[in-house]
């Protein structure tokens, strides 16, 4: 049982993401290979058939190209639970095969297990034990998959889960085509929906989402604006300044300055 409990983003990642909830990831078959952050090092870990990696919210987990394996993945989002089973190899990368999206969070009682499991780092804590909260989770979880989704309640879920695809996927590039055959569903769908259940279009929502991201890889001192950029999915640190200044009225540099001074 590995943790990446340390905030930050974990460079030199292939598919590295932060999230703002939790997640499980279990391996299934062959050799998986993360990377994550401990203190100010980006390490490896390599888990085998059994093996899992807890990934608090805030901290990020990024996998590691060529490596072969298949994997189980749990994304406890307030909204929803996922599920995803992805396949990583040399010829292919990391790509997910199979994703359900659970209309239902976890309930109370899953909320506390995260809690519970997240408590045992630092300590001197027995496997067994982070073994039996890990499995409490997963049957948890489970129930979520019994909740019913009404017609009218499948193209919000939808939307939600295009959205968290979008939080998923930052550190690359990323278009409205990808998002729709993810979720098997016609690029136009996909439009429409942002245009109903968010705000701003698919694109916008995109940017913004990186806007944001940008903002908090801000306070990592372990990254310049180039790898602030590169981390957010902005193509070249001057594309990603000029967005960066026309949202915020600063530049991405004044911006750290500010953050900087603020922790004098």
């Amino acid at each position: 049982m590995y943790f990446s409990a340390d905030p930050g983003f974990a460079a030199q990642a292939g598919s590295s993401t932060i999230l703002h909830c939790p997640r499980l990831n279990i391996c299934l078959a062959g050799r998986a290979r993360y990377l994550v952050r401990r203190g100010a090092r980006t390490v490896e870990l390599a888990l085998e058939r059994g093996d899992a990696v807890y990934t608090f919210s805030g901290c990020s987990m990024g996998t590691v190209d060529g490596a072969g394996y298949s994997s189980l993945g749990l994304v406890f989002n307030p909204e929803l639970t996922r599920f995803m089973v992805a396949r990583s190899n040399s010829e292919h990368g990391h790509r997910i095969v199979l994703a359900h999206h659970a209309p239902q969070p976890l309930d109370a009682d899953g909320w506390n297990l995260t809690h519970a499991l997240e408590h045992t780092t630092g300590h001197t804590v027995e496997y067994p034990l982070r073994l039996k909260l890990t499995e409490a989770l997963l049957l948890t979880a489970a129930k979520t998959l019994q909740a019913p989704v009404t017609p009218q309640g499948k193209a919000a879920l939808t939307w939600q889960a295009a959205c968290q695809y979008i939080e998923e996927h930052l550190s690359r590039p990323l278009d409205r085509r990808e998002v729709a055959d993810f979720l098997q569903i016609h690029p136009n769908h996909l439009s429409r929906l942002f245009l109903r259940f968010g705000s701003t279009s698919f694109n916008q929502t995109v940017r913004d989402a990186r806007l944001r991201r940008s903002r908090e890889l801000l306070h990592d001192p372990g990254l310049n604006i180039a790898g602030v950029a590169q981390a957010s999915g902005f193509p070249d640190a001057n594309y990603f300044s000029r967005c960066f200044r026309k949202a915020f009225g600063q530049t991405p540099g004044e911006a750290r300055q500010r953050l900087l001074a603020e922790k004098l």
